[in-house]
């Protein structure tokens, strides 16, 4: 009852639990809390980070109330969060570097370092299009691995723009082309069946993104 008569009073109370991957947790989720905490001070927020795989796991198992993935996402409700636009990231000293932008053909042959962190079915994909296949040397968790890996010349990474917030030296970046881009997606088990809670947490980061959009 107590919910229900702050709840009409706009003072939203409950718990929300949110899941995502790492780059999620180091650039989105912050802002978001803090917001959050701003506006709806009587909604208790936890967070679990994991692998976007985990993520999804997660909201299969109930363990949490909504989660930041990326597709594929048939099996939930979700709601398109932003487009991350995939970029390449190689050593400043590689030929590739002096092109404006590359393209998928471009990197016929070339060792690439891959990410595990959902760009592996993507990246595939890109590749497929032109009936090629990806030279994949090193898989990694981790984007600061493929950045130590390109400072020693050790191949080159396909990542996206929000997933980079620093470059080392001599680590360089091109835009793919044509503009490819990966979605990141709000997502819940069944939009029917959500809390205010989580409804609040769904409202406020979209509307954070519509600000840094304008």
């Amino acid at each position: 009852v107590d919910e229900l008569i702050v709840a009409e009073q706009g003072l939203e109370i409950g718990k929300v639990h949110i899941g995502a991957y790492r780059t999620a947790c180091t650039r989105f989720i912050p802002k978001i809390i803090r917001t959050m905490e701003s506006q709806y001070p009587g909604i208790e927020i936890k967070l679990s980070e994991g692998s976007v795989d985990q993520v999804k796991e997660w909201l299969r198992s109930k363990c949490i109330d909504v989660g930041i993935i990326i597709p594929p996402d048939k099996e939930f409700d979700t709601v398109p969060l932003i487009k991350d636009q995939l970029i390449v990231l190689m050593h400043s000293s590689h030929p590739l570097s002096q092109k404006e932008t590359i393209s998928i053909p471009d990197l016929q042959g070339e060792d690439i370092l891959i990410g595990k962190c959902g760009y592996e079915v993507q990246i595939h994909a890109l590749f497929n299009e032109y009936n090629l296949t990806p030279k994949v040397r090193f898989e990694m968790d981790y984007i600061e691995t493929g950045l130590s890996m390109i400072q020693e010349g050790l191949g080159i990474t396909i990542t996206t723009k929000q997933n980079i917030w620093w470059l080392p030296d001599q680590v360089v970046f091109r835009e793919l082309k044509p503009d490819t881009f990966r979605d990141i997606n709000i997502a819940v088990l069944d939009m029917k069946d959500i809390s205010k809670a989580t409804d609040a947490f769904i409202q406020t980061t979209l509307a954070l993104f519509a600000q840094e959009d304008a």
